[in-house]
């Protein structure tokens, strides 16, 4: 027979199917463990080992780990979103400080532009490398799409500026009312620093392609991303009594429940396809629904109505389901000759946003972009075509979510360390193995598990009734450690090895 060939060497990597899940690759099993044995502090130094801004993840993250957990199989998932709350919370409850420990300074300099979650990540693994990193951001705070896209009752600002708070006592400059491209070039950068990182968000709203849109009527919005903005900057912003918005994803469903905290009376969200449609998460459109908002579903705009060059209503046309696109969902259909007006005060078209990379067009960078108007990056690495360059989050995969955005801070991060150090922005055994093991993926969902099922998921207490709507005081609020720890009880701590077999 022919003799067996022996491996040269072996690389594993531990990973588990909600860790393989999470964009950002925290080890949920340890830090759940840790939470069951009541060591708080402990579990949150797991979090941060690949995630600095647990409180914002604690609360804004759709938690895709969480449709890979196998306790799902024999009942309902872990509740590792919140439990990763838990953590953080207690850290500040308690008066605790964050760790504040840097390797010796390197003499190398990097600029960060954006502090959205990208920027952020970013810069506090590369200062706990002991690099001196500066942050600007065109924004008057931290937290980019964070803190102005998304509403105080699901994310406080003051939870947020403390995690900003965080990374700058590591000894990272953060620096506000900067944009790139209208304050200073990125070929000023390039010749000032010693690396760049691009986290410059996506917060060009999508045009709804209707007639007028382009006329500058009074009581049209640019798009819900702006008109969250100015909201929460408090930008003057006035909104009328009868709001229409259009979208269904969760920036629209935003801008819906936002609308009646600012004074409408009737605030109605306009969407092309069905509920079970909808890109929402689907426990934000209950939240919406609880507060009184009016849903009109199938149908779409096709004209702004106006007097006076002011918005009276617009005109829509009912849609009808028809075969599935290239999102997997119904493509809908207009149906012929059944328009009809909805009459409204403002419009606020909230379908997408696109990032705005306009800051690349004073030079020739040599920095590919895609169809959709995002950054190109090389093999993981984070870095584009220019050396030096990398880039990560919205402008780099589009307007996506805030654990990817982490993700993508976190690789650039050991990527740009090691381009500093050895002059190659390359992937290490570990990195490399991690996207070998996410494409292979790790979770089977037919499994069957030889387990009883009947432990129940936990639940954070959370503010009921429309009359919520009527302020910004955080909906969901803190789960009690007690409850914390019976949840992690729940965990199965399903780790497993990935191993792969090298040549001599």
């Amino acid at each position: 027979g022919r003799k067996p060939k022996f491996a040269g060497d072996y690389r594993d990597k531990v990973t588990a199917p909600c860790m393989d899940r999470c964009p950002a690759h925290i080890d949920i099993p340890a830090y759940i463990e840790e939470i069951k044995n009541y060591r708080f502090d402990e579990s949150l130094a797991t979090i941060r080992e690949r995630m600095p801004i647990p409180a914002v993840c604690g609360r804004v993250c759709p938690h895709p780990c969480e449709t890979a957990c196998r306790r799902a199989l024999i009942d309902e998932p872990i509740s590792i979103m919140v439990l990763k709350r838990v953590a953080a919370d207690h850290e500040w409850k308690h008066h605790k400080l964050s760790p504040r420990v840097t390797k010796p300074a390197t003499g190398k300099k990097i600029m960060v532009v954006g502090a959205g979650p990208a920027g952020l990540t970013c810069a506090y693994y590369l200062a706990q490398q002991g690099h001196k990193v500066k942050i600007i951001d065109m924004l008057s705070e931290p937290g980019g799409t964070v803190a102005v896209g998304i509403p105080d009752y699901r994310m406080p600002r003051t939870l947020l500026q403390r995690e900003a708070d965080n990374i700058a006592a590591l000894g990272v400059e953060i620096e506000y009312g900067v944009k790139l491209g209208r304050d200073v070039s990125l070929k000023e950068l390039k010749e000032q620093y010693d690396a760049v990182f691009l986290g410059t968000g996506a917060f060009k709203s999508k045009p709804m392609g209707v007639e007028g849109e382009d006329e500058g009527y009074e009581g049209f919005s640019t798009g819900g991303i702006n008109y969250l903005r100015a909201v929460a900057l408090n930008e003057g912003m006035v909104t009328p009594k009868r709001v229409i918005v259009v979208g269904g994803g969760n920036t629209a469903i935003d801008c819906v429940r936002v609308a009646l905290r600012e004074g409408a009376e009737d605030s109605i969200l306009v969407y092309r396809r069905t509920r079970n449609e909808m890109p929402a998460e689907s426990y934000e459109v209950d939240d919406a629904d609880e507060e009184n908002v009016t849903f009109e579903f199938l149908v779409n705009p096709t004209r702004l109505v106006t007097e006076n060059n002011k918005i009276t209503g617009v005109e829509v046309i009912k849609m009808a389901l028809g075969e599935p696109d290239d999102s997997g969902r119904r493509r809908p259909q207009p149906v012929e000759g059944s328009e009809y007006v909805i009459p409204c005060d403002m419009v606020i078209p909230a379908i997408g946003q696109d990032p705005d990379l306009s800051y690349l067009d004073d030079s020739d960078y040599g920095i590919k972009q895609t169809r959709w108007s995002s950054i190109v990056t090389n093999g993981g690495t984070m870095m584009t075509d220019n050396a030096g360059v990398f880039a990560g989050g919205d402008c780099e995969y589009g307007a996506m979510t805030v654990v990817l955005a982490v993700g993508h801070g976190k690789r650039a991060a050991s990527v740009m360390h090691r381009y500093l150090t050895d002059g190659e922005a390359i992937l290490d055994d570990e990195e490399a193995l991690e996207d070998v093991v996410n494409r292979l993926g790790v979770f089977d969902d037919d499994e069957k598990l030889p387990l009883l099922g009947g432990l129940h998921r936990e639940h954070q207490p959370k503010i009921d009734g429309a009359e919520r709507a009527t302020n910004y005081e955080e909906i969901e609020l803190a789960m009690p450690e007690s409850q914390a720890v019976v949840e992690a009880d729940r965990c199965l701590r399903c780790y497993r090895v990935a191993m792969v077999a090298l040549d001599k």
